[in-house]
């Protein structure tokens, strides 16, 4: 399952509005009209279509224009402040005056779950953070099934530092999701933030668990514990998934090895070269990891022939990369 990100999430959700206010505001429209001539129904229709058009159309002064014409007749009506509130905080970055409108809306119709996305927005885009957030709580609250609220409150919360909240919300989302590798990412990188690195790999290990055929959860799993030196987790996550290719497992159990101070170079030297019997271990990564033994000055003979074939074995599977040949050049005028 793929995890959308906020800005395509926004867009789809806008859409959505705008079938959503069409069916909203023809009903409020039949029930205010019973008040009005029949000229002014249809004067007060004209102005609100008018203002969907213009919006369509990316005419936004026009678009507001039309939605104040349409108040004055049937001023109590909230879809036309909500889309004015839209336009004014998205396209006119006029927050003040989107924020009066959005409250509006709010106001006349508490139950209505977009009216009040908009007002969490707009407190943010006022620096009203305190009450964005209780906004955005209130609304996880009205709909607890309603994700796109949740995704924002984390965004909000951890933008304002307020990390411990940001995971709540995506804690949250994770309920209704399930385990989800943008939303798994997101709480690691939020853990790191807190320096709770023990629950920053936690993250990555149960993404790896959840997708076991994707092996590159698995990778950065271990990774992530060889960057802590929690060497053992590393080697327990690679080991749990037989999805893991042989190749990146060799050359995780090498970089392990490395880690340790008891190993002897030798060994490491002989793990490097079984792991890349492989073309999947990238160029750059062999470059890396041979490198501190190609330019030692104290390059002791029995690595040599190790070394050889390591060297070997990047020219033949990386004929055209530079690199490769520039690594063999080096080693054989040392040696």
């Amino acid at each position: 399952m793929t995890f959308q990100p906020l800005e395509t999430l926004n867009r789809i959700g806008i859409h959505i509005i705008t079938i959503l206010l069409l069916i909203f505001s023809s009903c409020a429209k039949k029930q205010n009209s019973i008040f009005l001539s029949k000229e002014k129904a249809k004067e007060a229709n004209d102005h609100f279509f008018k203002g969907i058009e213009l919006k369509n159309n990316g005419k936004w002064d026009a678009s507001v224009k039309a939605f104040e014409d349409y108040l004055l007749i049937l001023p109590n009506e909230p879809s036309a402040h909500y889309e004015i509130a839209r336009i004014q905080r998205e396209q006119l970055l006029m927050p003040e005056m989107a924020l009066n409108h959005a409250k509006q809306a709010v106001v006349l119709d508490k139950n209505n779950k977009w009216y009040g996305l908009e007002y969490a927005r707009c407190l943010g885009a006022n620096n009203q953070w305190t009450q964005s957030t209780k906004q955005y709580q209130l609304l996880t609250k009205q709909d607890p099934s309603w994700t796109l609220p949740l995704i924002e409150l984390s965004e909000i919360c951890s933008r304002n530092g307020e990390i411990r909240q940001s995971i709540e919300a995506l804690d949250q989302l994770e309920k209704i999701n399930g385990i989800d590798p943008y939303i798994s990412r997101l709480k690691q990188e939020l853990y790191v933030q807190l320096k709770d690195l023990d629950a920053a790999g936690f993250e990555l290990e149960k993404l790896a668990l959840q997708f076991p055929e994707e092996a590159e959860f698995t990778i950065q799993a271990a990774e992530f514990y060889l960057g802590i030196n929690a060497n053992q987790k590393a080697l327990n996550i690679i080991n749990k998934n037989p999805h893991t290719p042989q190749s990146q497992k060799a050359f995780l159990e090498y970089k392990i090895l490395s880690k340790d101070p008891k190993s002897h170079p030798q060994d490491i030297l002989i793990a490097l070269d079984k792991a890349l019997d492989s073309p999947d271990i990238k160029i750059d990564q062999r470059i890396n990891a041979l490198a501190p033994f190609v330019y030692n000055e104290n390059m002791q003979d029995q690595w040599k022939k190790t070394i050889e074939s390591c060297i070997e074995k990047n020219i033949t599977f990386f004929p055209q990369e530079a690199k490769a040949h520039s690594l063999a050049g080096d080693f054989y005028s040392l040696n």
